[in-house]
């Protein structure tokens, strides 16, 4: 089954742009936010919208039971 995804475009009060993207894969829900200065922080999420993972732009991983 291929995988289902969105993806938005913010503008904060002082004009900087920041991009939200959201997959849908294997039974989870993957949020990525790239910031303005192009660091990307991804949250992986359950079906029911519990966070079970967080992945910072250095590439480390928070895993949450």
């Amino acid at each position: 089954m291929p995988a289902a995804s969105s993806c938005g475009v913010m503008e904060t009060s002082d004009g900087i742009k920041e991009v939200y993207e959201t997959n849908y894969k294997d039974a989870k829900k993957i949020i990525n936010h790239t910031d303005a200065h192009n660091n990307t922080t991804t949250f992986v999420q359950d079906l029911s919208g519990n966070i079970t993972a967080s992945i910072n732009g250095e590439r480390n991983e928070t895993k949450y039971s």
